[in-house]
């Protein structure tokens, strides 16, 4: 994962969460038009990871 700029700024860098865009998108789409069109859906849930960034 690369760092955001704010990142590089803060000492030590914080621990964060990484998260699977291309899933979470893929998931919005199928997901979204039936919320829309009244219908009930399941939850999703997936993946996260957390990063613990080394100390300074």
């Amino acid at each position: 994962m690369r760092r955001q700029p704010r990142d590089r700024r803060v000492s030590p860098a914080p621990t964060t969460i990484r998260q699977p865009w291309d899933r979470i998108g893929a998931a919005m789409v199928r997901v979204l038009p039936a919320q829309i069109g009244g219908e009930e859906t399941a939850a999703v849930i997936l993946p996260t990871e957390l990063v613990k960034r080394p100390p300074a």
